[in-house]
């Protein structure tokens, strides 16, 4: 009977040996392949999760904008930069992978709005500060160079020239 214990102690002692070094044992290119595969679909994960936040964000946005906690300019100006940012995760997502459909949607959406979307680029662009002439985008309250005060008659002029 004590023989039979210690055939089976041997033998369980034997498979978690083995399945400790099993990681050990493997080849260097499976590794590699089993690592890259870790790296994708953690990749892939922080995508989803990220693009979610994103589309929540919209809908927050959205709902914002019904309850008329902020302006029809300031939903516009955030609807705008939520969407460009959804629209690279999904780009990123689209690549890795190979397509789903994404593709297609977010260049039918970027070639319809492309006109608005440069008009607001070129005046983030041509907003500076007046102390220090560093560059500003239309939600600074202050400058980030020099923390002078954004003059509010500037960032609500510059607003007006973005489409609404």
């Amino acid at each position: 009977m004590s023989f039979l214990l210690i055939l089976i102690g041997a033998f369980f002692t034997l498979v978690a040996v083995y399945l400790t070094l099993q990681p050990f044992l493997k080849s260097r290119e499976e590794q590699a392949r089993l690592e890259l595969i870790d790296d994708e679909i953690r990749e892939v994960e922080l995508l989803l999760a990220r693009k979610e936040a994103l589309l929540r964000g919209l809908r927050e946005l959205e709902f914002d904008r019904g309850t008329e906690k902020i302006s029809q300019e300031d939903f516009e100006r955030f609807k705008i930069k939520l969407e460009r940012q959804a629209m690279g995760v999904m780009r990123e997502l689209d690549q890795i992978h190979g397509g789903r459909g994404w593709r297609a949607e977010t260049e039918a959406y970027v070639r319809d709005h492309k006109p608005m979307v440069e008009k607001i680029e070129k005046a983030q662009k041509s907003l500076e500060c007046s102390s220090c002439s560093a560059p500003l985008s239309l939600d600074d309250r202050f400058c980030a160079k020099c923390g002078t005060p954004v003059r509010p008659e500037l960032t609500t002029r510059m607003s007006q020239e973005v489409p609404g």
